[in-house]
C-alpha cells in the first residue's frame, strides 16, 4: 500500500504527482506535463528535441533513466531534452504515439526533428545511442 501511495499521491500543496515534485532542481530534463507543450513543437524548430518517456514501476526504465542522465550531464548537444511520467501522463504518451507514428513503449527516447520523430528506441538499446 505505501509503495503504491508514493506514486500516485501528491502533495497537498501542489498537484503535481510526487514523482515530478521529487526531481532534482539541477536537472536538464524538462518534465512533460501538458499536451499544450507539444503544440510548441513544428517542423521549423531548428534544435531537436528529446523525449524520455519513463514508468515510475518499471526497474529497467529507472537503471536507464538514470545512466541516460548520467551520460547527457556529461556531454549533452543542443536541444531540449523532456521527461514523460507514463503513469501520471499516459495521454500525452499516447498523443506522441499517434503524432509521430510510434509504438508505445517504456522505457523509450525520442528524437524529434522538424515535426518528425527521426529516432526511437526503446529499453536497453537507448543507451547505445548519443542522443545529442
Amino acid at each position: 500500500m505505501s509503495l503504491l501511495k508514493k506514486w500516485f499521491d501528491t502533495d497537498k500543496k501542489s498537484s503535481e504527482p510526487k514523482s515530478i515534485q521529487n526531481q532534482p532542481a539541477d536537472t536538464f530534463w524538462i518534465p512533460l506535463t501538458s499536451l499544450d507543450q507539444l503544440a510548441d513543437w513544428n517542423d521549423q524548430q531548428a534544435d531537436p528535441i528529446y523525449v524520455f518517456k519513463h514508468s515510475t514501476s518499471c526497474g529497467i526504465s529507472k537503471m536507464v533513466l538514470k545512466d541516460l542522465t548520467q551520460r547527457l550531464s556529461a556531454q549533452r548537444g543542443p536541444g531540449q531534452y523532456f521527461l514523460l511520467h507514463l503513469i501520471e501522463y499516459r495521454a500525452i504518451s499516447n498523443e506522441l504515439a499517434a503524432r509521430f507514428g510510434v509504438v508505445h513503449q517504456s522505457p523509450q527516447m525520442l528524437k524529434i526533428e522538424q515535426g518528425s520523430c527521426t529516432l526511437n528506441d526503446s529499453h536497453y538499446s537507448i543507451l547505445d545511442h548519443t542522443w545529442s
